[in-house]
């Protein structure tokens, strides 16, 4: 039986989101039905002022950071975060549980070992989807997360953000 989970994990602006887009790609060519969340990357060398989602089955982007203070949302180290945002995300990736082959979450970090962020439906997809899940983690934070939500490393198929994506691909669909 194939392991479910698939973990990218590097450094902070190490390319993890790059490599969940370019096995995205490939695996869609695949034909398989991709659901969950995935950052819009911004301009190259361009300091992130702002964090957007996408949604890959509907391709709505909405804002959850951003350095700007904006009415109510809620501040987070240099960002303030869109609640609202993320509760939409949640509710997009729990509606793409069924039809999909695939779930992305990009990323699972401090945020969610606060009970923010992505927190519901990363737990509710670790207990309930059928599929595969691709998560990105910060490498600093892969311990601290496989323990927290209870990932059996048996079950994780860790890829480094520096993989070439060909090499990632082979390593999602044969192992």
């Amino acid at each position: 039986m194939k392991r479910r989970l698939i973990c990218i994990k590097g450094e902070k602006n190490g390319g993890k989101t790059h490599l969940m887009y370019a096995l995205c790609s490939l695996i869609d060519l695949d034909g398989a039905v991709i659901g969950g969340m995935i950052q819009v990357p911004s301009l190259p060398h361009q300091k992130k002022n702002m964090y957007q989602l996408s949604d890959q089955h509907t391709g709505e982007v909405r804002t959850i950071l951003d350095r700007q203070q904006h009415d109510r949302w809620e501040k987070f180290k240099c960002f303030f975060i869109d609640q609202s945002a993320f509760d939409w995300a949640n509710a997009q990736i729990m509606k793409a549980c069924d039809g999909s082959d695939y779930l992305i979450f990009d990323e699972i970090g401090l945020l969610e070992l606060q009970k923010g962020g992505f927190y519901p439906s990363f737990t509710d997809a670790l207990k309930n989807f059928g599929g595969r899940i691709i998560f990105n983690v910060r490498e600093e934070f892969l311990t601290q997360v496989c323990e927290y939500f209870s990932i059996d490393e048996n079950e994780l198929i860790v890829i480094d953000s520096g993989t070439d994506s060909d090499s990632a691909y082979e390593r999602v669909i044969h192992d």
